[in-house]
């Protein structure tokens, strides 16, 4: 129910709450929200506005919405680099996520791997009413990308990691398994050097 909301809940508990939201998913476990919109509703304002380089969304409907139809799930990824980190004295909550994936349009573009610095503002009753998004790339390499059709298939692996393979390889398998080498910011460069 989109009108019963969670009041007055303390900004560690909504982070958490925020924080699967974002890995799994509120409900169903499917995905992340970015990648099917599943996300917990009574944390936001009907209103909430949502901003991201490249739209502005006054309406937790719309945006919920328009989640569901962006991404492709089975051949997306949305991560959580950091943990969410809470500021009581801003009452914010940031966070920043590492995406790639095809968008579900006719033509299937692929979005390269981009990271995203999110922060939710939260008002007096303890609500988001904002929602903003700064990206690693730009806003017109943003739309570029939406407007160019996938050339090859996305790329499936059905390979699991040995149960005798160091989380470490694991780790590092998932880190950049599919992953084009212009896809990798100058951060993830730095780290693998």
């Amino acid at each position: 129910d989109r009108n019963k909301k969670s009041i007055n809940l303390p900004l560690d508990e909504i982070a958490a709450r925020l924080t699967k939201d974002l890995t799994v998913g509120a409900t169903k476990g499917q995905g992340g929200y970015f990648l099917t919109g599943d996300l917990s509703t009574d944390l936001f304002q009907n209103d909430c506005k949502f901003v991201d380089p490249t739209n502005e969304v006054s309406s937790l409907n719309q945006y919920q919405n328009a989640l569901r139809i962006l991404f492709d799930p089975a051949h997306s990824t949305v991560k959580l680099v950091t943990p969410l980190i809470v500021d009581e004295e801003q009452r914010e909550i940031k966070g920043r996520l590492r995406s790639h994936g095809v968008l579900q349009l006719p033509w299937h573009p692929r979005v390269s791997s981009y990271e995203t610095d999110i922060v939710y503002s939260i008002d007096g009753t303890g609500l988001i009413y904002k929602q903003s998004q700064t990206w690693s790339k730009s806003a017109s390499e943003a739309l570029k990308e939406s407007f160019t059709p996938a050339i090859f298939p996305p790329v499936e692996s059905h390979l699991l990691p040995s149960t005798e393979e160091p989380i470490e390889v694991t780790e590092l398998f998932e880190y950049i398994n599919g992953r084009r080498p212009d896809e990798y910011s100058q951060e993830e460069r730095f780290e693998m050097a």
